[in-house]
C-alpha cells in the first residue's frame, strides 16, 4: 500500500475572499506546483471554471501536477456524478463530500438523521459508479464533537475523508479515531489547529505549529498500517502570510518529517 501526500486548495480560496480577489484555476494550480507537491486536493469553488476537463488535464500535465480530489455537497448526487467523471478524467482517486451544517432554529438530531440518509445515498453511488467517496468531518456541523463523528461513522457505510484538524478542535483524539476508524478513510485532510487555554479553537495553521496535540507523524503511521492507500493533503483553512508561501512550509515540514517519498506523485 501507498500513502501520497498533496495539497488541498481552500487557502487559495478564503484567502481571495478575505482580500476580495479572484484567483483562476490556472494561478492556484501554478502556486500549488511551486510549493513542490504534486498531487492537488482541488476546492469544489474552483470547478464552475474547469469545464473542459481535457483542458484542465493538459494544464495539471503542463505544471506536473495532478488532481487527485475535489469536493461536493453530500446531498447532491448529480454534482457528485458530473464530479466522478471529471475525476476519472484528471486521474483522480477520491471524491470528498461535506455537509451537516444546522441552520439556525433547526433540530441538529433531524440534520443528524438526514445527513445520515445523504450519507448511505452517496455511499450507494459510490458503489455504483467505483469511484471512492469520502464524507468530511467539520466544526460546526453535526460531525463536530467525538459523539456526533462517532454516531455518523457507525451509522453510514460512506467511505471518510477524515480532517485531523476539525477533529482536534472539535474534542476528539485524532490519532484513537484513526485507529478505530482508519479503514473506512479514502482520503485525507491534513491540518494543525491552535487552542487557547481553555481548550476552544482560535485558528488553523502551519503544520508543527498547533498547540492541539496532533501527533502527524503517528496518524500518517496509523493510516498506513491500516492500508491507506491514497492521498492525503495538507488543508489550511486560514493563511499566516500566503497561501502559496505557508504551503511551501507545510510540503518542507512534511519533508523534514522524513516523508519526502510521499511527496511525489
Amino acid at each position: 500500500m501507498a500513502l501520497h501526500l498533496g495539497v488541498q486548495t481552500y487557502g487559495w480560496y478564503a484567502y481571495q475572499q478575505e482580500h476580495e480577489s479572484t484567483f483562476s484555476y490556472r494561478l492556484v494550480l501554478a502556486e500549488c506546483a511551486k510549493t513542490g507537491f504534486r498531487g492537488v486536493d482541488m476546492t469544489g469553488a474552483y470547478l464552475p471554471q474547469m469545464q473542459d476537463a481535457a483542458v484542465v488535464r493538459e494544464v495539471c500535465d503542463g505544471l506536473g501536477v495532478r488532481i487527485v480530489c475535489t469536493g461536493v455537497g453530500v446531498d447532491d448526487l448529480e454534482k457528485a456524478r458530473v464530479a466522478i467523471e471529471f475525476l476519472r478524467a484528471q486521474a483522480g482517486t477520491a471524491l470528498m463530500a461535506g455537509g451537516g451544517w444546522v441552520p439556525e432554529g433547526e433540530d441538529p438530531e433531524q440534520v443528524m438523521d438526514k445527513l445520515i440518509q445523504d450519507a448511505n445515498a452517496m455511499a450507494e453511488l459510490s458503489r455504483e459508479l467505483d469511484f471512492p467517496i469520502g464524507f468530511h468531518n467539520h466544526l460546526g456541523t453535526v460531525t463536530e464533537t467525538p459523539e456526533g463523528l462517532a454516531r455518523f461513522l457507525d451509522s453510514t457505510e460512506i467511505g471518510w475523508c477524515a480532517d485531523l484538524g476539525h477533529m482536534a478542535s472539535g474534542g476528539a483524539k485524532p490519532l484513537e479515531f484513526l485507529e478505530r476508524y482508519g479503514k473506512r478513510v479514502v482520503h485525507c485532510h491534513l491540518k494543525d489547529s491552535m487552542l487557547d487555554e481553555q481548550g476552544q479553537h482560535v485558528r488553523f495553521c502551519e503544520l508543527g505549529k498547533g498547540t492541539a496535540g496532533i501527533d502527524l507523524d503517528a496518524c500518517l503511521k496509523v493510516l498506513v498500517a491500516q492500508g491507506f492507500d491514497g492521498w492525503a493533503c495538507v488543508e489550511q483553512d486560514q493563511t499566516t502570510l500566503t497561501p502559496f508561501a505557508d504551503q511551501k512550509y507545510n510540503h518542507d515540514y512534511l519533508e523534514g518529517l522524513g516523508y519526502g517519498w510521499a511527496l511525489e506523485d
